[in-house]
This record gives C-alpha cells, sequence and structure tokens, in this order.
C-alpha cells in the first residue's frame, strides 16, 4: 500500500496458545483489508520500559 500500519495489543493474561490465535486472527483480519505486504524487510518490537528511549540504562 506505500504506507505503514502500527498495531498496539494489550494482552494481559494470555498464554501462547491464547496470544497465538489472537494474533492469527488480526493477522487475517488485516490481510482482508490490504494492509499486509509481502515484501518483509523490518520488524521492531518494545515494552513500556523502553518507550522513547525512557529507560535510564538506555
Amino acid at each position: 500500500t506505500g504506507s505503514e500500519t502500527e498495531i498496539h495489543l494489550h494482552h494481559e493474561g494470555d498464554d501462547a496458545e491464547s496470544l497465538g490465535r489472537i494474533l492469527d486472527r488480526g493477522k487475517r483480519h488485516l490481510a482482508s483489508h490490504g494492509l499486509l505486504g509481502n515484501d518483509r524487510r523490518f520488524a521492531f518490537i518494545h515494552g513500556d520500559w523502553a518507550l522513547d528511549n525512557s529507560h535510564p540504562d538506555g
């Protein structure tokens, strides 16, 4: 699409199985809207403690 899609997922209380189901369902939903491309290049995942380089140790 020539653009980016950002996803913010709250998954407190999920285990590996339930999180896997949620992610798979989400991928299918995004793909149905043409929001997932096939040209994979880069992905980045971080936790709240490191948002905006806010962790004191970098």
